[in-house]
């Protein structure tokens, strides 16, 4: 129920100054009445409480003073402002009074204007309070709240300074660190100190990102994102942190998993341009094999003497050479054999080409990114894939040789460009396929933009319409027959490229109008 007017309860013995109050202040509020202490107290803890009591000091029973003294000491009723109506003037008397938990006195015979007054003033005073209180109630609830949504949420949430240092964290950041403590056989406040100063440095690098915190061997895998906040309590910045060394291992997986299938697409290509130089050196062998087997004949003929006492005449020897020189087909092996050296040597510099790529391609990189070389990895890359692009499409290299290393997994890197390559031939396929009929063109470019290195990997496939480009990016998402994708690539292409490098994967494309990814790289990680 709403009160409509504030209460005043009028604590005096004497009639006459009572009505007098009463015709005072009854225009304004609403009035009780007590005759003497032991009846204001029961006043005073009723249902509907006053908001102001104007109380005597001098009754029968129990005094003003001792009634003020009880109610101040009851948690129900301390709130109540008592202002004193009194006679006595002496300022011991006030003070005492005062030093009670009364908030003014009015004395007697009362004057109208500072009767009015002084209760307005304790009765504004005293809503303010109430409203006061009301808004730290709201405020502290409020509090409470975001308290409670900080410590509740699954992920690490922390605060820091201006010098990126921890202010306060939640629940969930200390079960993460005790977690982790209990695997390794860590004292829990010992790893939070590694925990904390590992993020203040990533923190004073970056805003967001992952990282791998290394314990004892141990690998954990830690993504973060960061807002910053208006200063408050030299709280400047409010941080997210996830353990990700679960996601971090499965993505591991889907990688490898997505590298394994292209290699497999590959490997009957890979094995067909081995074979290929292989069987023409093994069969140059062969023939040189057969050569020197018949250039030996002469050379015995040359080299033993005659079992004869004689001897022969030059005149018989040239014979008998000519006629060696006959049976073994000499203009033949003479016209033939720099042929099967220059095919063999030209053969095994193809197998050796292949077989570097693939050392270059499959070479596995460490726990952190290392300068790689860009423009070597996108040609073995290409070297690796020639037996998928080369029967529909003519590749194109602009690789500029100025670029810096470049901070990177190379292995993962190689994985997005050979992903890239392949979803590029597919594309130029299905256009042959739609009516084009017409060899494709693949292109790939480096250059340094700013502060990054972009590739761009173009071809003159198919193209994409503005829908599918917009799902090209997410897991399983294909446009291709079942047993031509997953779905996976271009979605472990953006998760290497992205997240893993801190870099951008972006799309050019129109239908029919093939297509152009562009794949930045930070030159500084």
């Amino acid at each position: 129920m709403i009160k409509s007017r504030d209460t005043i309860l009028v604590v005096e013995d004497e009639m006459i100054n009572r009505l007098i109050l009463i015709a005072l202040l009854k225009k304004e509020y609403e009035i009780l009445i007590a005759e003497d202490g032991l009846k204001a107290l029961e006043l005073a803890n009723a249902n509907n409480r006053p908001d102001l009591i104007l109380m005597d000091i001098s009754m029968p029973g129990i005094d003003g003073y001792e009634v003020c003294r009880r109610l101040k000491s009851d948690g129900h009723t301390r709130h109540i402002p008592i202002i004193f109506i009194t006679g006595m003037t002496s300022v011991e008397e006030e003070a005492k009074g005062l030093g009670l938990g009364a908030v003014d006195y009015i004395t007697k015979p009362f004057n109208t204007e500072i009767v009015l007054a002084r209760v307005k003033t304790q009765i504004e005073l005293k809503n303010r309070v109430l409203d006061l209180r009301a808004a730290m109630a709201k405020v502290q609830r409020q509090k409470d709240y975001i308290e409670h949504i900080f410590n509740i949420v699954p992920q690490g949430l922390l605060t820091v300074d201006a010098e990126k240092r921890a202010v306060e964290w939640n629940a969930s950041f200390t079960a993460l660190v005790d977690n982790w403590a209990t695997k390794l056989g860590w004292e829990a406040e010992a790893l939070h100190a590694r925990f904390l100063d590992r993020l203040r440095l990533e923190l004073l690098r970056k805003r967001e990102g992952e990282y791998i915190l290394r314990v004892d061997g141990q690998n954990i895998h830690l993504e973060f994102l960061s807002s910053d906040v208006a200063d408050h309590e030299g709280v400047s910045r409010v941080i997210s942190l996830r353990d990700v060394t679960e996601l971090a291992v499965m993505r591991r997986r889907l990688a490898q998993s997505e590298k394994l299938e292209s290699v497999y697409r590959l490997a009957a290509g890979i094995a067909h341009e081995i074979n290929t130089p292989t069987q023409y050196v093994v069969s140059n062998l062969e023939f040189l094999n057969e050569s020197y087997n018949s250039i030996a004949a002469i050379m015995k003929k040359i080299a033993l003497p005659d079992n004869g006492s004689g001897g022969q005449t030059p005149e018989n020897l040239a014979s008998e050479l000519k006629t060696a020189l006959l049976d073994a087909d000499w203009e033949f092996l003479e016209s033939e054999i720099p042929n099967a050296l220059r095919q063999s040597h030209e053969g095994m510099k193809r197998i050796k080409t292949i077989v570097t790529a693939m050392k270059h391609f499959s070479r596995p990189s460490g726990d952190t990114p290392e300068p790689g070389d860009i423009n070597t990895a996108i040609e073995s890359t290409v070297t690796v894939a020639e037996n998928e692009w080369k029967p529909v499409a003519d590749m194109g290299l602009d690789l500029d040789p100025s670029l810096p290393p470049v901070p990177c997994f190379l292995d993962q890197f190689n994985q997005v460009i050979l992903n890239m390559i392949l979803n590029s031939v597919d594309a130029v396929e299905d256009a042959r396929e739609n009516g084009s009929g017409e060899r494709g063109t693949i292109t790939i470019s480096t250059r340094r933009v700013k502060d990054f290195v972009e590739i761009a990997i173009a071809d003159s496939g198919i193209g994409m319409t503005d829908r599918v480009k917009k799902k090209i990016f997410d897991p399983f998402f294909t446009t291709k027959d079942v047993d031509r994708g997953t779905g996976q690539g271009l979605a472990v292409a953006n998760d290497i490229i992205v997240n893993k490098h801190g870099g951008e994967i972006e799309v050019s494309s129109a239908e029919g109008a093939g297509t152009t990814f562009f794949i930045r790289l930070p030159v500084e990680p």
